[in-house]
């Protein structure tokens, strides 16, 4: 018996060192069910993303392309504009962006980006980000981009 008791010490001292190297983690997990008549919901999550441009070997800041959202309203077309200029800075230092959105070029003007008979069924829209040709400052440049999205209210029953 006593052969058997110095395993048995070995084995359960092993698993209790085992027990130290264990990790635990947290794991967030989200969902957005969107309403029946009016939904936008960005590809992957890219929009909580910071969205990095990098310096080509022309000189000029690579655009972000083909960035996708699917949106869907069952009460019209839907519109974008602009809140505030697209414009990178760096203290005293500005780049401006453009902000494409399904081929439209976004300004503080509300405009068509995905007609009624689109917009009725889910549809894909493409966005894309650019910035004006270099040479630049050199900086850290940085750019809060609000844009808004809008569909007409359609049928409201009190």
């Amino acid at each position: 018996m006593k052969y058997l008791a110095l395993p048995l010490a070995l084995l359960l001292a092993g698993q209790a060192v085992a027990a130290d190297n264990t990790v635990s983690k947290r794991i967030q997990v989200t969902a957005l069910v969107p309403t029946a008549v009016f939904s936008f919901l960005d590809e992957h999550g890219w929009m909580n993303e910071t969205q990095k441009m990098a310096l080509g070997s022309n000189g000029n800041l690579e655009g972000i392309v083909g960035k996708r959202v699917l949106v869907r309203s069952t009460t019209g077309a839907i519109s974008a504009r602009l809140e505030s200029e697209a414009v990178l800075t760096s203290r005293g230092d500005r780049i401006p962006l453009t902000i494409t959105a399904n081929g439209v070029d976004l300004s503080n003007t509300s405009q068509e980006v995905v007609s009624a008979a689109d917009a009725a069924n889910r549809f894909y829209m493409n966005m894309d980000i650019s910035a004006a040709d270099g040479p630049y400052a050199p900086g850290n440049y940085m750019a809060f981009v609000d844009v808004t999205f809008e569909t007409p209210l359609g049928n409201v029953t009190p």
